[in-house]
């Protein structure tokens, strides 16, 4: 855990020294937003859940949406090519909802998840061309965390 800890505030560093004056090879992008979890993992589970415990008046809350808040510090060592170094949090969390016997319980968990991710995009010129097309692709390290 303390390796992560520090890798994140590394992350968080370089984000910050990276939103000084860029110079042309070098730059910054923050992204926010929702991210939509699909069903897999965590939701398959939910619905399992609700299935085999919908006699006994229980019932859990899929994560669907969630927001988002990623940022990158990018540097091109060439002209067509960019390397970019991330970090970020995604976070959401849902209810258990249990009635038994007359009694009532209500629990809400929360998932938190720190990616750290290395991506590379290649922006080919393309001169006289209304679009301007790239292409990426890159690797992630993603801490999850579940709380009840």
């Amino acid at each position: 855990m303390r390796t992560f800890s520090a890798v994140s505030v590394l992350g968080i560093i370089l984000i910050i020294a990276g939103a000084a004056p860029a110079a042309a090879d070098t730059g910054v992008r923050v992204n926010a937003g929702l991210t939509h979890i699909g069903y897999g993992d965590f939701n398959d589970f939910v619905d399992d859940i609700n299935y085999e415990l919908n006699e006994y008046g229980i019932e859990m809350n899929n994560i669907n949406w969630v927001p988002e808040i990623q940022g990158e510090v990018l540097y091109s060592p060439f002209p067509m090519f960019t390397v970019g170094l991330g970090a970020g949090i995604i976070f959401g969390s849902s209810d258990l909802n249990a009635s038994i016997g007359g009694f009532s319980l209500d629990f809400e968990h929360e998932i938190k998840v720190y990616p750290i991710t290395v991506t590379g995009y290649f922006k080919p010129s393309m001169p006289m061309f209304p679009l301007k097309p790239y292409i990426y692709g890159g690797a992630g390290l993603y801490h999850s965390k579940m709380s009840f």
